[in-house]
């Protein structure tokens, strides 16, 4: 298995989500 892109996949939906909580938590500016 290429465990550079499963991280690469994994990092990437976990700063999507981080980022999307965030931007809910403040108020949905943006």
């Amino acid at each position: 298995m290429d465990f550079v892109f499963i991280g690469a996949l994994a990092v990437f939906f976990v700063l999507c989500w981080g980022f999307a909580a965030g931007c809910d938590k403040l108020g949905g500016k943006q």
